[in-house]
């Protein structure tokens, strides 16, 4: 019960901050997707225990969305909702490897770490709850999961590169997303 008190008045902090830096049309006012990226991160941060950071990469959102079109082999399906829907064992590695063909990175690549994080899109222009609805579901791609790794979010870097995408699942629900590419240390 505490913990739950505890992760309430953290987020609280992080909306008000949020809400707080957001405001005013100054020419000093940070990007949509810069201060979606800092929100992000301070979810992760906050839900998971963790210390990372986010930088927005414009490069990133517009692979993002191209991922958003690519179907599987045989055209019946958008790969983004294979990656949404399945885990390890029941999507294969296409949605992955198309993936991170999408963004430039080559699979087996030891010293990078790709997340696909995903969740409803509400509709909101609000950069925290955009990052409160992003992180409902996690699916690592790179390094490879295997069965007892793939449900498990871990965090090998501590400064992710990110790109925001939208897309509409398979039942024509609005689906937000980001992808996430951070440099593990100390591995060549």
């Amino acid at each position: 019960m505490k913990l739950k008190k505890l992760f309430a008045l953290a987020l609280a902090g992080v909306m008000t901050l949020a809400l707080l830096t957001g405001c005013g049309d100054k020419p000093g006012d940070k990007p949509e997707d810069t201060l979606r990226a800092e929100a992000l991160a301070d979810i992760i941060n906050v839900r998971r225990g963790v210390n990372i950071t986010c930088e927005a990469d414009p490069q990133l959102s517009e692979a993002a969305e191209r991922y958003t079109q690519v179907s599987s082999e045989d055209g019946s399906t958008l790969l983004i909702n294979k990656l949404k829907r399945g885990n390890y064992h029941s999507i294969g590695s296409e949605p992955r490897k198309a993936l991170l063909d999408t963004i430039g990175i080559t699979p087996g690549t030891a010293n990078k770490q790709v997340i696909f994080y995903f969740g409803a899109d509400r509709g909101s222009d609000d950069p925290v709850k955009q990052a409160i609805d992003l992180c409902d579901d996690y699916r690592l791609v790179l390094p490879e999961p295997d069965e007892n790794t793939w449900h498990k979010p871990g965090f090998l870097a501590s400064s992710y590169r990110v790109g925001f995408g939208r897309w509409k699942d398979e039942n024509g629900k609005p689906r937000l997303f980001v992808i996430m590419v951070g440099d593990i240390p100390g591995r060549s």
